[in-house]
């Protein structure tokens, strides 16, 4: 999992971790608190659980912004799976899960 923030249009933060999960998030958003310490960070974030996990401890300075459910024009992620559809639609002819490299020889 990728977890993305932009600070000041100029500066990602990301970590890669092992799974979504409340506790992965708050790392990342120890994370951002620290590198940022001086800075107020308005995160903009979808209704994923682990986003909206009670045992949560936001830090002082980052505020959360929730998008409202079931909006994915707000998401421009949600945009990406489209994309990646449409694409591999025209090049993949007759079966979407045909696999992309051709399958080793049999050993018979």
């Amino acid at each position: 999992m990728t977890v993305v923030a932009l600070v000041r249009h100029v500066t990602c933060v990301y970590l890669i971790m092992p799974t979504s999960n409340t506790a992965c998030f708050q790392v990342f958003l120890e994370v951002l608190a620290r590198k940022f310490a001086r800075q107020d960070i308005l995160l903009v974030l979808d209704g994923a659980p682990n986003h909206r996990c009670s045992d949560l401890a936001v830090p002082d300075n980052i505020t959360l912004l929730y998008l409202p459910p079931y909006s994915p024009e707000l998401n421009p992620k949600e945009n990406l799976w489209d994309e990646i559809r449409e694409k591999s639609s025209r090049t993949m002819h007759s079966n979407p899960w045909t696999p992309c490299a051709p399958s080793s020889p049999s050993l018979a």
